[in-house]
């Protein structure tokens, strides 16, 4: 540019100089213009050529002559020809000529006016300059400059400068739009900003670079930088001084390595977890140098394991606690590195202390920071080991055991393979030849039964199974029995391996079995048929009896007599029924049959029927009642009563003086939640005791104690405990001789909201049948006295009667008369009862009419039986005269008139007002006779009560008090005494 500047100022004084000289000295204008180095023109006021100098030709290659009178646009381009703009005033201005030979050059213009002194007028001083070299110079640069700043653009890295004295920006690249989030333009203009985006944890780096900077002219440093967006990025800043006296700057790349510091972190972290991993794994691992065998690094797990320091086994080598050869670790290590992967091994390793250990070793080859590495951990097995030499040699014993077993057995796997088995299972299933190891049972025994199978698998799915008798038919003529046992067996975590399958041949047992079974059932046959024989004449005895009893012309001499030979009569009843419970009980067909019952009402009736016995032996029979048991309950009447009989029975047969008492309590209310209670009964007395050596007989059918005296079946208790067995509960014993003995059970009983008892019974108050027409019954027996007992009982209440002695009369009457019921017997000859009522069933009148099987056979299963067969119902002989009446009424729809229930006498029920009337009268009372009656009502002392009204409760103002107590005493009534003393003590 000084240069250009330069030869401006000479062109200015050549001006000067030629208008002089054109002024006065125009014969040297030529001579000085010829020795120029530009090219010089003088052109007219229409731009042609009036003088050219030698350097114009030297310069386009025209002659001086060619080109003087033309216009001067020869010169330029063809395309700026002809403008108007052409040969202007101007100084320095760039143009694009043309030569002679049609070569190009750039040329710089500097046109002037001067005056012409020929003319008096102005001519054109016209300068050109050839300036190619240099625009070739600046094209070049400048594609140089176009050239690096697209390589600059093109990186991602900022590159920038920037002067060092006023820190302004002189350059920098596009890639501040990836680095910065900002454009060049922003990022020149916002460098103040630019050092604000600095993360504040890392300002210290950039004062440090900074300092080390100025101090050495270079300077490097990595920091975090926070973007407009709200990223963080680290940045690698390297900067260094450019020494230019006059423009000093600051040269930099900015490199963004966010990616490589979030690697080396996550690098970091990777090693990191990766060490944690080891050091707190329980396994002991340690990475060895495959060239060195050195030890390079080990966990807790391992220096434990071995009882080492970390710093020791830092230097121990393999040898030192691999108790292999060398040869060995060095081909395991070489058969590591070739396979690449984990190899799997087992070792023995020498602790500190010389204990020696057995380990199962991974080893695997791994890459390290570019070194070779081998991977080893490792798990102690030691006590692994000696547990499987302790179950291999257990397995071998069990081999032993099961391979000499005395049974047929087999341990089979979880596919029913066989692992082991006995001789005697091939003995007794054969293959005799084949090896039964490894092959399934189904397939080696094909014509088992396809349950079999299921049996196998509940097994696997850890079932027990024991099956008392299976029947296998090996073909059409042969059968075999079996006793099978199925057990899982396995781990101890509860996973199945498989089942222990026992096959044991009973074919002697069931044929012993059978033999039993016939033979009990001959003397079922014959127990049926002497109970029969012997039920039938009991029939007509107390049938007559209860008759008489009903019959008001009979004298109360007569009648005590008839009570005799009614209570008699039930006692024979009771052993015939003893001997046919111990044989249902015996063989499994005694059932319960539960019903509504009042338990005040069972226990008053059965502790009644011995409390004159007791009384004449003077002995005290007490009783009592918890006042929480609910009375209102479902159980079996009979049996119930049954075991009081027998438990109260015995102990006031076996004692002689003192007492017997009985207790009733409730031992656990759940009354939360459930309709059960469960009632504890004990009968304690103070006889004569039972030996202890005779207590486990006591139980036992027909068997006594040694020293009684009192002969009987034998059967009463142990009827009694398979009774309480049945509901539920269990009768225990404890005893000293002498002093006597205390029978209790427990039994649960359910709740129910109206009991039933014999009080609330009609049926025992029938005065006649309420029908308007005679009521037409059919009595079949082929005993006269039978049937003459139950036609009297039922023409008392008026039914009219027809007879017949065997099921062919029957059904011959029944096909010629109108019956409303049939009662028949079963046993008969000429024709039986059940072939005599199925032919009255298919007549058109029989199939309505009720059929009422009135039968000797005290067996459950016979009533079953029967009823299926085709009766209406089913009476066991002897009855009583309420079971008829009621059948009668639900069967055949008879309806009856009742006896009026009577305020007083012996069986009549208490008025349901005496509770009231009884708590006001106690009430009344002076405090301490009213303390003293509610304490023998609370403990139910019924004989307590009595002796208190006769000696407290005289004539006068507590009559109607002494009345209604004689009543309660009088009917035993526990209930009524029970309800007065809550009432009392809740007062």
């Amino acid at each position: 540019m000084r240069l250009i500047a330069g030869r401006h100022s000479s062109l200015t004084l050549l001006k000067s100089e030629f208008v002089a000289l054109s002024k006065n000295h125009t014969h040297l204008l030529s001579g000085i213009v010829a020795h120029l180095q530009d090219a010089v023109l003088l052109l007219d006021d229409e731009n042609r050529v009036l003088f050219a100098n030698p350097s114009f030709t030297k310069l386009y290659g025209y002659k001086p002559d060619s080109v003087l009178g033309q216009h001067a646009d020869i010169l330029l381009a063809p395309k700026d020809r002809g403008k108007s703009g052409n040969w202007q005033l101007t100084s320095g201005t760039d143009a694009e000529h043309i030569c002679e030979d049609g070569s190009g050059i750039y040329i710089s213009e500097h046109i002037s006016l001067m005056p012409d002194a020929a003319s008096g007028g102005q001519v054109k001083l016209v300068q050109l300059r050839d300036i190619s070299e240099r625009i070739v110079i600046e094209n070049t640069l400048a594609a140089a400059e176009v050239r690096l700043d697209a390589v600059l653009s093109s990186i991602d890295d900022v590159v920038y400068s920037m002067d060092s004295r006023t820190r302004d920006i002189l350059y920098v690249n596009k890639a501040t739009r990836l680095v910065f989030d900002m454009n060049e333009e922003d990022f020149r203009n916002k460098t103040v900003s630019w050092k604000k985006m600095v993360h504040g944890g890392d300002l210290h780096k950039l004062e440090m670079a900074t300092h080390e900077l100025r101090k050495k002219g270079y300077a490097e440093a990595e920091y975090r930088l926070i973007t407009p967006k709200g990223d963080i990025k680290w940045l690698r800043d390297r900067a260094w001084v450019v020494s230019d006296p006059q423009n000093p700057r600051i040269d930099g790349i900015i490199t963004d390595v966010t990616e490589r510091k979030l690697a080396e972190q996550a690098y970091r972290d990777s090693e990191e977890r990766y060490r944690t991993a080891i050091q707190s794994s329980v396994e002991a691992i340690y990475m060895m140098n495959p060239a060195t065998y050195a030890i390079t690094d080990v966990n807790e797990a391992f220096c434990r394991l071995l009882g080492y320091t970390r710093d020791e086994a830092l230097n121990l080598k393999m040898a030192d606690f691999v108790d292999h050869s060398m040869q060995d670790i060095t081909a395991y290590i070489d058969r590591v590195i070739e396979d690449g992967e984990s190899v799997l091994d087992r070792r023995t390793w020498r602790c500190k202390d010389g204990m020696r250990l057995t380990v199962e070793i991974t080893a695997n080859r791994i890459v390290q920071r570019d070194q070779e590495i081998i991977f080893v951990v490792a798990r102690d097995v030691t006590t692994q080991m000696e547990i499987k030499k302790q179950l291999d040699s257990e397995r071998e014993l069990l081999g032993e055991v099961v391979n000499n077993a005395p049974v047929p057995m087999a341990i089979l796997d979880h596919d029913l393979r066989f692992v082991v088995y006995s001789k005697t299972w091939v003995q007794s299933y054969g293959p005799g030849r084949i090896k039964l190891t490894g092959k399934k049972l189904f397939e080696i025994y094909q014509k088992l039964p396809s349950h079999w199978q299921d049996l196998c698998y509940r097994g696997l799915q850890g079932e027990v199974l024991h099956i008392a008798e299976e029947e296998l038919r090996l073909d059409e003529h042969n059968v075999i029995y079996l006793r099978l046992a199925i057990h899982p067996w396995g781990n101890e975590d509860g996973s199945r391996n498989g089942v222990i399958l026992v096959a044991e041949r009973i074919d002697e047992l069931v044929s012993a079995r059978k033999a039993a079974e016939d033979a009990n059932q001959a003397k079922s046959a014959f127990l049926a048929r002497i109970t029969h024989e012997l039920r039938t004449p009991l029939n007509a005895i107390l049938g007559y009896a209860q008759i008489m009893t009903n019959d008001p012309t009979v004298s109360e001499v007569h009648r005590g007599y008839v009570d005799n030979m009614y209570r008699s009569g039930n006692h024979l009843l009771t052993m015939i029924n003893d001997i046919l419970d111990i044989s249902k009980i015996e063989a499994s067909r005694m059932e319960l049959q539960n019903e509504p019952a009042d338990l005040h009402e069972i226990i008053r009736d059965v502790v009644e029927m011995f409390r004159l016995k007791a009384a004449s032996k003077g002995v005290d029979l007490r009783v009592s009642v918890d006042p929480e048991i609910n009375p209102a309950v479902q159980i079996d009447q009979s049996k119930f009563s049954q075991v009081l009989i027998n438990l109260i029975g015995n102990a006031v047969k076996f004692t002689d003086q003192g007492h017997v008492s009985v207790r009733f309590s409730l031992t656990d209310n759940t009354s939360t939640g459930t309709r059960d209670q469960l009632i504890s009964v004990e009968v304690e007395d103070t006889g004569r005791g039972i030996p202890e050596d005779d207590l486990h007989l006591v139980f036992e059918p027909f068997q006594q104690a040694k020293n009684s005296d009192i002969k009987g079946t034998g059967l009463g208790l142990a009827i009694t405990k398979r009774i309480v067995n049945l509901m539920g509960g269990d009768v225990t014993v404890r005893s000293v001789l002498g002093q006597g003995a205390l029978f209790g059970f427990a039994v649960p009983m359910q709740i129910v909201e109206h009991p039933t008892g014999k009080k609330a019974d009609k049926f025992t108050r029938v005065k006649t049948i309420a029908s308007p027409r005679p009521f037409r019954v059919l009595v079949v027996d082929d005993v006269d006295l039978n049937r003459t007992v139950v036609r009297l009982l039922l023409e008392r209440v008026g039914a009219s009667i027809s007879e017949a002695a065997d099921g062919q009369q029957a059904v011959d009457l029944f096909s010629r008369q109108e019956f409303d019921v049939v009662i028949m017997d079963i046993i008969m000859p000429v024709m039986d009862g059940v072939k005599a009522m199925s032919l009255i069933r298919k007549m058109p009148r029989g199939k309505t009419v009720a059929v009422i099987a009135l039968t000797a056979s005290g067996f459950d299963d016979k009533r079953d039986a029967l009823i299926k067969a085709g009766f209406t119902d089913y009476i066991l002989k002897p009855f009583k005269e309420p079971d008829l009446l009621r059948s009668l009424h639900v069967n055949a729809g008879v309806t009856f008139e009742y006896k009026e229930v009577l305020s007083d006498g012996g069986d009549i029920s208490v008025p349901e007002d005496d509770t009231t009337a009884l708590v006001r009268h106690v009430e009344a009372l002076p405090e301490e006779l009213r303390q003293i009656i509610t304490d023998l009502l609370v403990i139910q002392d019924v004989d307590g009560l009595s002796d208190f009204a006769d000696n407290h409760l005289g004539e006068g103002q507590y009559e109607a008090l002494k009345v209604l107590i004689d009543k309660v005493v009088r009917d035993f009534d526990l209930f009524l005494m029970s309800n007065v003393a809550k009432r009392l003590l809740n007062a």
